[in-house]
């Protein structure tokens, strides 16, 4: 609804429902027993082991994830869509074993990147946890395609509890220490695509429409590209670290990374409110509207995250001790400075997405190899001396390399974009964390007054304003509504 006001974004943040809020609940709970129950050494393999199978599932998808979900929306009737179904499930059960096979060849090459007696013994679970992930993903994007967006909620939610309760189960009562955290995580994996399968409507059968699969490939290819170039800059770093140092490392940074991943999840929703609307405002040629709800939504989030950065810098210590326990210490820098990292991140992905949605996806490339290019560089110059610290500073100057790109290119399709919006909030952190380390003071009161002053800059120079908490504070209350961006 428009009445010439201002968007309100925070109504559409704070409709969403509650299906990822209990997926991260239940992940923070999962992660604290796994942190708890394992060495470093064991979580280092367990992040590694993962690592290897996502790196199979990019090698594998060639796209048609992305791909399935646009063919399946825009089909034209209920046999075109059994047709796309039945063609990339059949089509992806081919690809899953010729690709297991090749882990299973390739298993020699890789140890000998990755030399570890723990991870030669627990190799084999690679193509199982490989298979159940490569079709949960997919059958999530075949429901995306269906538009099953109620069934996909209660699947999240149910696929957060399984894995709490099997991890619960399989690392307390029956201490089978890592080999019990992998199977939980491949039976919770592989119940929830069951659960997906199941879920999915029409008839599933073996065939291959091979030139409607050869039309969703060629549309997915360059899906591909931008996949691998994420693989490249989010996860490279993990096999650096386990080929150059040690598992341990690992542990450290995926331990400091799960936060912040955890609220990348989060965030991930939110940009599912953001992303339709602009579309739309975009679609209907309202680009001063659009470009008002970008900056908002620029100023709203950068309060929200550089809060938490804050928060999380001057309680690092705290947050890992009682998260995950006293001997991740060492990785309490990084995740400070993770989280940190974490609110550039937000606001590049918020212009990354008005650039998609103002139909200018042509600039992605170019953004994503601002991103790679310099993460791969840090990240082999960095690791062999600073180890783990190396791969966040390296993180740091990726994300430093990318935001700028990201402004240059709305600003050349003429969308202006208020830098300042978070710019102020990361400068009135730098001031207060200024304030905290001068000091040197390690006192409850202390942190508090810095939080405090922190929120009177930001009212004081208008990062956040009473209307805008008081928006949030209603659309707190217990009732239903729809997502709302006007008010």
């Amino acid at each position: 609804m428009t009445n010439g006001k201002s968007p309100d974004v925070l109504r559409g943040i704070m409709s969403l429902g509650s299906g990822t809020l209990l997926t991260l609940v239940c992940s923070f709970v999962s992660i604290s027993i796994s942190a708890r129950a394992l060495s470093e050494d064991q979580y280092g393999v367990y992040f590694l082991l993962l690592t290897i199978v996502y790196l199979l599932e990019v090698i594998c998808n060639l796209g048609l994830r992305s791909s399935a979900a646009k063919f399946i929306a825009s089909a034209q009737n209920d046999d075109e869509r059994q047709a796309i179904v039945n063609s990339v499930l059949t089509f992806r059960l081919l690809m899953a074993v010729g690709v297991s096979l090749l882990a299973v060849i390739c298993k020699p090459l890789i140890l000998l990147a990755f030399p570890s007696d723990l991870l030669s013994r627990l190799f084999l679970y690679v193509p199982v946890l490989f298979c159940v992930q490569t079709a949960d993903l997919l059958l999530d994007c075949l429901m995306q395609g269906f538009q099953l967006y109620r069934k996909m909620a209660f699947v999240k939610g149910m696929s957060g509890v399984l894995n709490l309760g099997l991890v619960v189960l399989f690392l307390l009562p029956l201490d089978l220490s890592l080999e019990g955290l992998i199977l939980a995580t491949a039976l919770s994996v592989g119940i929830t695509a069951l659960v997906r399968y199941w879920m999915i409507p029409g008839h599933k059968a073996l065939m291959l429409d091979t030139p409607l699969l050869r039309r969703m490939i060629r549309f997915g290819l360059p899906l591909q590209s931008n996949d691998v170039l994420t693989f490249i800059s989010q996860r490279l770093d993990i096999l650096i670290l386990g080929a150059m140092v040690s598992p341990k490392s690992v542990a450290y940074l995926g331990v400091a990374s799960k936060i912040p991943q955890n609220l990348q999840r989060l965030f991930a929703s939110l940009y599912s409110v953001y992303f339709p609307h602009m579309s739309n405002l975009f679609g209907q040629d309202q680009r001063v509207k659009a470009k008002n709800v970008m900056n908002r939504f620029l100023r709203l989030t950068a309060f929200i995250t550089v809060s938490g950065a804050l928060f999380t810098v001057l309680f690092q210590d705290e947050i890992i001790t009682l998260v995950f326990s006293e001997k991740y210490l060492p990785s309490a820098p990084a995740l400070g400075l993770l989280m940190i990292i974490f609110t550039l991140s937000v606001a590049s992905t918020i212009l990354d997405h008005t650039l998609i949605a103002a139909d200018h996806p042509d600039y992605l490339p170019v953004i994503s190899l601002a991103d790679t290019v310099p993460s791969v560089i840090a990240n082999l110059l960095l690791i062999p001396p600073l180890g783990f610290m190396g791969a966040v500073y390296a993180k740091l100057i990726a994300n430093i390399c990318t935001n700028p790109v990201s402004v240059w290119a709305l600003l050349r399709e003429k969308i202006s974009v208020r830098v300042g919006a978070y710019l102020k909030p990361m400068l009135f952190m730098v001031i207060c964390l200024g304030i905290y380390f001068g000091l040197g003071w390690d006192s409850l009161v202390i942190k508090s007054a810095l939080l405090a002053l922190f929120v009177v800059l930001s009212m004081a120079f208008s990062v956040i304003t009473p209307t805008d908490l008081l928006t949030m504070f209603e659309n707190l209350k217990p009732e239903r509504r729809q997502p709302v961006f006007d008010k």
